[in-house]
């Protein structure tokens, strides 16, 4: 089959498979990237996220990763939900709703290799946040959106509510044109509606500050200056002021959307009331157990009493 109509036949299983885009890169060294990341981490920007360190040459080199990978496969999953629960005292961050999407778009990308298997026999892996990739780099390189200012990617149709996973592939298939340039313009929204300035230049965050970053990855005791401004788990400010976020389509992905028990939680805002029982029973499956049972008590007693003191 001519290369260009397999990329194309490709592309369509994964529509049909359920992903909400796809781009085809050639794997190279993104060396564009290696200064800002080396500054990056120079600047502790990382925080307590030791393992960001780690594999620097395979984060810029995938080929690295994965031997004898020369196409890379970059792929969208929308994650908007249908309802929002932002307005219910304590707000989780909306990616967290539903069931994690580390196994669920695992899934879809297994199924998508297989039925490429079938047209096109090749090795190789899939990854979803879960390896020293460079996702949303990539996702440029593939046409799929720009990085803005908050230094999520935006799609000009999905925007940024969008999880990314790859399919590093040893067949060789033509890429798609890359993104060019940036559509935010002289837009700022994202960097002042961020509470706590984590956004400190265009593209670049000190995850030190960022409100996901202590509500998620941040082990210990809260910085007793740091307000969390009612996050529990993860925060959203940057990309609800986002103009490309202003007509997102809602996510038909049955696992994102939050069963009546977890609804419950957020609609009433039960958290101070859940008991470890509780949690394990309702968000055994969720992206919560990242922060488990005590690190989300901690983020709620955090919040309530920050609540006592403006009261």
């Amino acid at each position: 089959m001519d290369p260009y109509r397999l990329r194309e036949a490709i592309r369509d299983m994964a529509l049909v498979t359920g992903f909400s885009a796809c781009g085809f890169v050639a794997l190279r060294r993104l060396s564009e990237h290696d200064s800002s990341l080396q500054n990056w981490l120079s600047s502790g920007y990382h925080g307590s996220m030791g393992w960001m360190e780690n594999h620097f040459e395979k984060r810029l080199d995938p080929r690295l990763l994965v031997p004898g990978a020369e196409t890379g496969i970059i792929l969208l999953l929308n994650y908007f939900p249908q309802k929002k629960y932002d307005d219910t005292g304590h707000v989780l961050s909306k990616y967290a709703y539903g069931d994690d999407y580390h196994g669920v778009m695992k899934q879809m990308l297994f199924s998508l290799r297989d039925q490429i298997n079938t047209v096109v026999p090749a090795k190789g892996r899939a990854f979803v946040d879960s390896a020293p990739v460079l996702e949303r780099p990539w996702a440029v390189e593939a046409g799929l959106g720009w990085i803005g200012k908050n230094s999520l990617l935006i799609h000009p149709v999905l925007g940024s509510f969008c999880f990314i996973g790859e399919l590093f592939l040893s067949c060789t298939l033509p890429p798609d044109a890359p993104w060019s340039g940036s559509s935010c313009g002289t837009c700022n929204r994202c960097r002042t509606a961020c509470p706590t300035q984590a956004i400190v230049s265009p593209g670049c965050i000190d995850s030190r500050r960022c409100l996901s970053y202590l509500t998620i990855e941040h082990r210990g005791e809260i910085p007793p200056d740091r307000s969390l401004y009612s996050r529990v788990f993860g925060c959203d400010l940057c990309q609800d002021v986002c103009p490309w976020n202003r007509s997102c389509t809602p996510t038909t992905v049955p696992e994102f959307i939050p069963d009546s028990l977890r609804q419950d939680v957020y609609e009433q805002d039960l958290w101070k009331r859940l008991t470890p029982e509780d949690f394990n029973r309702l968000f055994s499956s969720s992206p919560l157990r990242r922060t488990g049972y005590t690190g989300l008590t901690r983020n709620i007693d955090r919040c309530s009493s920050q609540d006592e003191d403006a009261s």
